[in-house]
């Protein structure tokens, strides 16, 4: 098999100028700056660093029509985007009816993009007041009057915004959450897909890897599609909330649900890889990671079992604003490829881009891999002009 060459930086910055380049590589060195992180550890006011910064790095636009600009450009390589409204938590019902209003927006342009947009998302923990979901998770016999009202509402509009993708055909990725209530939305989405995913594949669930229960979580959606007829969608991530979830696990007395190790949380997620092409005629697939391993492995098992670059059932994903030396050579070498990507305003997106920047600095040896590609690129257009 030929291995896609993730160092081609033409590629990868076909469309970056020099200013472009240099620009992220400062970029990428302010995400390494702890200072930052320590600020908004400490609530500080950081929007005057984010917005002209991190921001505009990360997000395409403060609204789905401010963001056409930037989806043209993934285009022009062939790569589409899964637009995401970064409002993460709600405070009251008011902000919930906005972030639902806000969602179905998201849906309906998704719909109406469709050669700019591979598939609509929703964040669930969004649209219900988070302490009522733990308790329904945990000790759902103990909910009052008002926090019942609350589930059913969620439970409603979960169940509208994937009608609504069905009746668009609208492929629809339901985000994964932290474990206290995964299991709650484990649940939901279960259901979602055996309204809608009859036929072909709308609803799509989000498995974290790093959690220790996934694969076995991932053989009961496959027994689940084989005796109900069903087709299962599966978003998999390795997982966003890794240090929250084990200061959860310890402050509440029981055992964490993350894998001990990186490299168990590689082979679990690897391994899911190999399960979901082999059981391909159930399973659609969004495989979202910047590890080139995982996405070599991938291609590798397309090859393997004859199954086309293009196939629509398998698309690749990373995030915006980074890894795009994988993302724009998958593409260029035929594979479907989308740029998860956040909209909203800075206040809305901050928590999203310090999250970003906690998992990034957490491995510094991926922001520097990211910037030594921007350098290697800038040397060779020297080089290329100098000949």
């Amino acid at each position: 098999m030929q291995l896609i060459d993730f160092n081609d930086t033409a590629t990868a910055f076909e469309l970056r100028t020099n200013c472009d380049l240099r620009r992220a590589a400062w970029r990428f060195r302010i995400m390494s700056n702890r200072l930052i992180r320590f600020a908004h550890k400490l609530h500080l006011p950081i929007a005057w660093i984010v917005n002209p910064t991190l921001y505009s790095h990360f997000v395409p636009g403060k609204t789905l029509d401010d963001s056409i600009p930037r989806l043209n450009e993934l285009r022009e390589q062939d790569v589409k985007a899964t637009m995401y409204y970064s409002a993460e938590a709600s405070r009251n019902e008011e902000e919930r009816v906005l972030i639902y209003s806000e969602m179905v927006n998201s849906v309906r342009f998704a719909s109406d993009h469709r050669n700019l947009i591979s598939h609509a998302i929703f964040k669930p923990g969004g649209l219900v007041p988070l302490n009522t979901l733990v308790r329904y998770a945990e000790q759902p016999d103990s909910l009052s009057e008002d926090e019942k009202e609350e589930i059913t509402l969620f439970y409603n509009r979960f169940m509208e915004l994937c009608r609504l993708a069905y009746d668009l055909d609208m492929p629809i990725l339901v985000d994964a959450q932290y474990h206290a209530y995964q299991a709650v939305i484990d649940r939901f989405t279960e259901e979602a897909m055996q309204h809608f995913n009859q036929h072909r594949t709308i609803v799509y669930t989000t498995l974290q890897m790093y959690k220790k229960d996934r694969l076995e979580y991932l053989k009961h959606l496959l027994d689940k599609a084989e005796k109900e007829d069903l087709k299962i969608g599966i978003k998999l991530v390795r997982g966003a909330y890794l240090q929250a979830e084990r200061k959860r696990a310890r402050e509440k007395g029981y055992s964490s649900p993350i894998c001990d190790t990186k490299e168990d949380t590689d082979q679990q997620y690897n391994e899911a890889l190999r399960f979901i092409v082999a059981h391909l005629d159930r399973f659609s697939l969004v495989c979202g990671t910047h590890n080139e391993q995982s996405c070599q492995l991938l291609a590798q098992l397309m090859e393997q079992n004859e199954i086309a670059p293009g196939d629509p059932r398998i698309v690749f994903a990373q995030l915006y604003g980074m890894s795009d030396h994988v993302s724009f050579n998958l593409a260029d070498t035929g594979y479907n490829v989308t740029k998860y990507a956040p909209y909203g305003t800075v206040r809305k997106v901050a928590p999203y881009l310090m999250r970003r920047i906690e998992e990034c600095a957490s491995g510094c040896t991926q922001i520097r891999y990211q910037r030594s590609l921007i350098q290697k690129e800038l040397k060779r257009r020297r080089a290329e002009n100098e000949a």
